[in-house]
């Protein structure tokens, strides 16, 4: 027998929260190696079963370090708590494991619908490129092609420079993910009916939703595509310094202002740039003025005086520099690992103020071959109605803002929560501002924005001014309906309106309190505004992501619905904690701590072996060739924004081989030094002309057909602004057509995973402004219409911006 009690409690003695699952985990690589990770961290047990080689990911190193007969940094950062046996499913052993086990994740090797039928009980995450079903499926893929298809590649980069691939492999973890919330609720609904579930998450349906941007809904408002290129860069954002690189974000006009005042031009305030548009429409200008001011100061001096001035900015880190972030060392945040080889992100929250544990270092490969313990699975309890959404019946409280915080409330409201969001008419959430500004002259302009649409469906909505007394009252009753009050402020709001974590488990003692701070809650950095840009910049993803010529880039949106999916893992985490003490909880999920665990390839490669990756343009460390290249119809004035972009990937060997013969190359075919992935990257410039000169002879479409019946990875690029017409992602009913106040519907994105028996995830619309107020105040808590009168004439609750 093997040992069985890693994991069973914390440090402190706590329970931990997932110590009574049991996942055997069949993905090989990043993306189903991190779900599994995620259940290791909270506590369960997670077999690993590989193929007698292992997983191919205990040979990699990013940066071709030598490994001689130790693992890769990667792989035992991402298997640390996990145990290893040899075999594959239908092995009478791995099936003793399943027959025991609450979840199973695949990484596409089986057939999950074979497993299901063996063991009904079980729950089945597959992560994969495409997804298990639709026209794509079965195509070949790697992470750059997924950008392609997409939308998030065309929308990357400045406009007068090619695009430009985000660095760092996010669509991998991304799919990985958001599989593992939707995994762990299932596994609930599972334990209750004894009928378990399939969940297909998809790298493309997970990268569409963190890095699109919600262009598609937003250009169907203004009824228009524009003829333009699709991407655009912010600005400001990323500047030189005078030793580094530091980068800013402006994403409220209050934020605009106060930077002009930071780089010392207050007269370009009544010029007009504290409107986004025409700092873009003059963005050489402008970046010059802002360079001259930063590239005197250091990024220390320079971060110092957008502190005073409350403007969001971060240092943009590689490996070397984030590991003397003031803040991640004053929180402890970055560990040895296991075997003490290198150093690690820790887990990306905390309950009740403590880590996860660290766990036991990886086995060798098969090193539990036979010595996993028996377990008897719980017998389902007594089902107290039909099949449901997982979620049903949990009551959420939901008084978050922009997006990370909306898009963990989201994912909850999707799998079946009931969620009441608040937001107050003098203060709006501000995403409702996002992309409505262009709007003013239409009738409810404030209803109108893409993101806001898009981030907030499977909620209802109220109003409710937490600055007074009667607004904060009403919210006290409603902390003592709810199951978890979620928020994403400043860690000293709450606590200044009167409902810090102290007041809320007073109040509601089972209730769980999520805080999604950016940067925590203590340490010196706690109340310094953060959005996602500044997590994609102190994080390492701008470090690489970008032309290696030029400046860093962010990603451009993934921290925050990232950020969101992460809080959602821990907010049922610890509603699996609370089944076992009774008691609620305070989970802290830092924004950058997220964005960190996203990015651990470069801190474990670095501290392992010394090892910096950095900008590559649209190249990789994995992949050669790899690029985007002009097809035939690039320039034309007909084709959308005059590009015409193909994208290739070749990530293994025998791709090589079949794109060499598909294009004609015997002489590369025969070239023993192009052999390798890594004879073809020291070659690439020599590539890259080969594969140009064949594709600009072929439409992209004429292209990509031929590229992918032969087996090798390509994509056309995909329009952001019209994603919603993409045949595989309609097919699969990632696209859903949902009603809308003045557009009558909208095509917007859902969930990033299908999951067996649900027909679709948008249940309601996005709420309009204190559209339930009535539902809520009058209903849930029997305030009579008198009293809603009154309270509206006060300006406590409303339906529209105050001033409006």
């Amino acid at each position: 027998m093997g040992d069985t009690t890693k994991g069973t409690t914390w440090p402190s003695g706590a329970a931990a929260p997932l110590g009574h699952l049991r996942v055997v985990e069949g993905a090989l690589g990043i993306a189903g190696g991190y779900a599994g990770k995620l259940f290791a961290d909270a506590g369960a047990e997670v077999i690993k079963v590989e193929p007698e080689g292992g997983d191919p990911l205990r040979r990699w190193s990013a940066t071709g370090a030598e490994l001689g007969s130790a693992d890769g940094a990667l792989f035992q950062h991402l298997a640390a708590g996990k145990r290893s046996v040899v075999g594959a499913v239908g092995d009478p052993g791995v099936e003793d494991l399943l027959a025991s086990a609450d979840l199973f994740i695949d990484g596409g090797e089986v057939d999950v619908e074979a497993v299901r039928s063996r063991h009904p009980h079980l729950v089945v995450l597959t992560v994969t490129p495409y997804g298990r079903t639709g026209p794509y499926a079965s195509r070949p893929a790697t992470e750059f092609t997924v950008q392609a298809e997409c939308g998030s590649l065309a929308a990357r980069g400045a406009p007068e420079r090619p695009p430009v691939q985000a660095g760092g492999r996010i669509a991998e973890w991304a799919g990985g993910l958001y599989g593992a919330p939707a995994a762990l609720a299932a596994i609930g609904e599972a334990r209750r009916t004894g009928e378990g579930a399939v969940i297909d998450a998809s790298w493309v349906e997970a990268m569409t939703l963190s890095t699109n941007l919600f262009a598609d809904p937003m250009f169907s408002i203004m009824g228009m595509v524009p003829p333009m290129v699709p991407r655009n860069v912010e600005t400001p954002s990323i500047h030189p310094t005078a030793d580094g690189w530091v980068g800013f974000n402006t994403n409220g006009p209050n934020h605009a202002e106060a930077f002009l005042r930071l780089i010392e031009r207050p007269e370009l305030i009544d010029d007009g740039f504290v409107n986004a548009a025409q700092r873009m429409a003059d963005r050489a200008t402008f970046e010059s003025w802002v360079n001259e001011w930063t590239s005197v100061r250091t990024t220390a001096e320079v971060l110092d005086a957008a502190a005073a001035l409350r403007v969001p900015a971060a240092r943009v880190n590689d490996a070397r520099t984030i590991l003397d972030e003031e803040q991640l060392v004053a929180r402890d945040f970055f560990r040895p690992s296991a075997n003490g080889d290198f150093r690690a992100p820790s887990p990306h929250y905390l309950f009740d103020g403590e880590r996860p544990p660290t766990g036991r270092p990886v086995p060798g490969v098969g090193a539990d071959d036979g010595a996993v313990a028996d377990r008897d699975r719980p017998e389902p309890t007594e089902p107290d109605g039909p099949a449901r959404l997982p979620l049903e019946g949990l009551k959420v409280l939901d008084v978050t803002f922009w997006w990370a915080g909306p898009s963990n409330t989201q994912l909850l409201g999707a799998l079946g929560a009931d969620v009441v969001h608040v937001e107050s008419i003098a203060h709006p959430d501000p995403m409702r501002y996002a992309a409505a500004v262009m709007f003013l002259d239409r009738e409810r302009w404030w209803e109108l924005s893409s993101f806001y649409l898009t981030i907030n469906t499977d909620k209802r909505g109220i109003t409710l001014d937490l600055g007074d007394p009667e607004g904060v009252a009403l919210a006290e009753r409603l902390i003592e309906w709810a199951d978890v009050v979620v928020e994403n402020y400043t860690p000293r709001v709450m606590p200044k309106f009167g409902l810090g974590w102290d007041v809320v488990h007073a109040l509601n003692p089972r209730a769980i309190m999520v805080r999604m701070p950016a940067f925590g809650l203590d340490g010196p950095w706690a109340e310094r505004l953060g959005f996602a840009q500044n997590m994609e910049q102190m994080s390492g993803m701008a470090t690489v992501t970008g032309h290696p010529d030029a400046e860093p880039l962010v990603p451009r949106g993934p921290c925050d619905p990232l950020g969101g999916a992460h809080a959602a893992f821990a907010t049922l985490a610890a509603l699996a904690r609370r089944e076992q003490t009774g008691e609620g909880l305070l989970v802290e999920v830092p924004l950058i701590e997220g964005a960190l665990n996203l990015t651990a390839e470069q801190v474990v490669e670095y501290t392992s072996n010394g090892g910096l990756l950095g900008r590559e343009g649209n190249r990789s460390p994995h992949c050669a060739p790899q690029g985007i290249y002009p097809g035939a119809d690039h320039g034309r004035s007909d084709t959308p924004g005059g590009e015409d972009w193909v994208a290739v990937s070749v990530a293994t060997d025998e791709q090589w081989s079949t794109l060499c013969r598909l294009i004609g190359r015997d002489d590369w075919a025969t070239d023993a030094a192009l052999a390798t992935l890594a004879g073809r990257r020291a070659r690439h410039d020599e590539l890259d002309e080969g594969l140009r000169a064949w594709i600009e002879t072929r439409p992209s479409a004429v292209a990509v057909d031929e590229l992918v019946a032969a087996g090798v990875p390509a994509a056309t690029l995909a329009d952001p602004r019209s994603v919603h017409t993409h045949p595989h992602l309609v097919d699969r009913g990632f696209i859903e057509t949902v009603p809308h106040v003045t557009q009558g519907s909208l095509e917007l994105f859902s969930m990033p995973f299908r999951m067996s028996g649900v027909g679709h995830w948008i249940t309601r619309p996005a709420p309009t402004m204190g559209e339930h107020n009535s539902e809520i105040l009058g209903g849930l808590l029997g305030l009579d219409d008198a009293e809603l009168g009154r309270l509206t004439e006060a300006g406590v609750i409303g339906d529209r911006p105050a001033g409006t």
